[in-house]
């Protein structure tokens, strides 16, 4: 069913700054459409025919040159949406359920909120161990002046939710509504092309920061770049020196978790597994905490306390009672906790995991070869 406008209702525009989105445009504005009373897409320098794309179903369209800020020419698209309420999408992302569309705007009619919270889910490239990152994020906002973005790069609007909720009385909720986002589901070398160009956007915010809970923040964005295209040396340095007590509970854990993977890259375990330690102290029933600090007991030679936090991992991740950011995908993960047995000599439990892995990727001869050897290996014992 789409959006009712029978009646006197609240209306909700989808407000989008776009570049170079030609490849999932179209998916995103075509499952919208029906839903919002307006579309408003702002192009900021596209030359892969993305124009065209949103010309097609924008009430608002628009070609700026990039003004150097992603919070300007987010709030420019604000300024030129005339719904009650603005959702922010990109063009990488999509709502694909109906019935999720409908909770939305339905609770966008009848809340009154000054903004509402959405699940971002980021999936990531296949054949990693983690397969999505899922986080809430504020995507519905009243359409006011007041609540605008800052900030260049990473841009942000808490604090002006924060200064309208207490001037006016409304709320912050948020919904069971999963967006998709597919930005990160990119090859290194298409990661690095689109990342690169945030570098300078970061380091001037750094230089800049009005107070050092800004600087913080800045600072963990831009080792999360580093991250994304790669430049480990740089993130290690970063990382490490960040006043991580001043980012949020969400930010904090996952700049442990960088991290921990930084440092271990460097070869310093005494600080990987120092970040660790706070990554489960931030938060105790995210799988991940696990495994990676049982990854890095292992390799620096604790084998039973990292076999403990392996196994840790594992029985967390199968609880379906608990609902973890980081969703790990089953066969890499399978894949590694059988090393881990093979390497141990734990021939059972590494057919066990073995098998689970081809049950996750049936097509994969690798985990069919390791699978025939353990099974050897087994009858071997046996004889």
């Amino acid at each position: 069913m789409e959006a009712d406008r029978t009646f006197d209702r609240p209306t909700l525009s989808l407000a989008m700054i776009v570049k170079n989105e030609s490849k999932h445009l179209d998916q995103c504005l075509r499952l919208a459409r029906p839903w919002v009373d307006e579309i408003v897409v702002i192009d900021t320098g596209s030359t892969d025919g993305t124009q065209e794309i949103a010309r097609r179903y924008a009430d608002v369209f628009e070609e700026i040159p990039w003004p150097g800020s992603f919070a300007e020419a987010r709030n420019y698209s604000f300024d030129r949406a005339h719904g009650d309420y603005i959702l922010v999408l990109d063009g990488d992302e999509w709502i694909e359920s109906e019935d999720q569309w409908r909770l939305l705007v339905v609770t966008t009619w009848t809340l009154g909120a000054a903004c509402i919270q959405l699940r971002i889910r980021n999936l990531l490239p296949a054949g990693q161990l983690i397969q999505a990152d899922t986080l809430l994020q504020e995507r519905v906002f009243k359409n006011d002046p007041a609540l605008r973005y800052e900030g260049r790069v990473h841009n942000q609007i808490m604090g002006a939710v924060a200064r309208y909720c207490a001037d006016t009385g409304l709320q912050v909720y948020n919904l069971p509504v999963e967006v998709t986002h597919v930005g990160y589901m990119l090859s290194r070398e298409e990661s690095t092309a689109k990342y690169t160009c945030r570098l300078e956007l970061l380091e001037a915010e750094i230089r800049e920061a009005a107070t050092p809970l800004d600087r913080a923040y800045y600072e963990f964005q831009l080792v999360s770049v580093l991250m994304t295209i790669g430049e480990r040396r740089r993130a290690v340095d970063l990382v490490n020196r960040i006043d991580h007590a001043l980012l949020n509970e969400i930010n904090r854990f996952y700049c442990h978790m960088i991290g921990a993977q930084v440092n271990r890259d460097a070869g310093d375990y005494g600080l990987a597994l120092a970040h660790a330690d706070r990554m489960l102290a931030v938060n105790a029933e995210e799988p991940m905490a696990y495994f990676i600090t049982g990854y890095l007991l292992l390799e620096s030679g604790r084998v039973q306390d990292g076999l403990r936090f392996i196994k840790e991992a594992y029985n967390k991740n199968e609880d379906g009672k608990l609902s973890a950011r980081f969703t790990i995908a089953r066969g890499p993960y399978m894949s590694y906790v059988a090393q881990v047995c093979e390497g141990a000599g734990r021939w059972e439990r590494a057919r066990f995991f073995l098998e689970q892995w081809l049950a996750a990727e049936p097509e994969s001869a690798d985990a069919r070869r390791r699978l025939a050897r353990a099974e050897a290996m087994l009858a071997a014992h046996a004889a």
